[in-house]
């Protein structure tokens, strides 16, 4: 009997996981295409700057204004 419950203990156990697996899935799918947007719009930036000759200026302005 006590095998019984074990079992039912044990799958209950595991369909919680994957189920917390697949919403984790989710959240990491989402933060992935954000940071994949965000490195294309600062390659964008950085090409534009680079193709107008405003290399000097940046540097200046990544001097005065670090993140």
């Amino acid at each position: 009997m006590e095998t019984g419950k074990n079992e039912s203990a044990f799958k209950e156990v595991m369909m919680r996981q994957e189920t917390a697996v697949k919403a984790l899935q989710k959240v990491n799918n989402t933060l992935s295409k954000t940071l994949e947007a965000e490195m294309g719009y600062k390659n964008h930036a950085y090409f534009f700057i680079l193709e107008s000759g405003y290399f000097y200026e940046y540097l200046e302005y990544s001097k005065e204004n670090e993140f």
